[in-house]
């Protein structure tokens, strides 16, 4: 996973990519810590699509821009549009989209 520093940079990376996940957390909060490490996990050494992560305490204005009310919230990408977006503190919940999308 590589992290993302400001919304121009994640921008970039979408029009870099077909197809990209990014994981918006809260290091602060233990459901956001677990899901981290879990998606970290599970994506490790995976030749698949990227996968961003993105730190709603350095980045503000990314959770707004994408309308995310709950985190930690997993955001699928394909061809730079929204796909799907996945909330929630259950691992398995991350880790089935992960897989439905290709991505672990």
């Amino acid at each position: 996973m590589q992290n993302i520093l400001s919304l121009n940079d994640f921008k970039k990376q979408l029009e870099a990519h077909d197809r990209v996940a990014l994981l918006i957390f809260d290091p602060e909060v233990e459901s956001s810590r677990i899901v981290f490490r879990s998606i970290s996990e599970a994506t490790y050494l995976s030749a698949k699509a990227p996968v961003f992560v993105v730190d709603v305490n350095e980045v503000l204005n990314i959770q707004s821009n994408y309308q995310i009310a709950e985190i930690p919230a997993l955001l699928f990408f394909v061809k730079r549009s929204l796909v799907e977006i996945v909330h929630g503190t259950q691992e398995s919940d991350f880790e089935k989209a992960l897989m439905s999308h290709e991505l672990a």
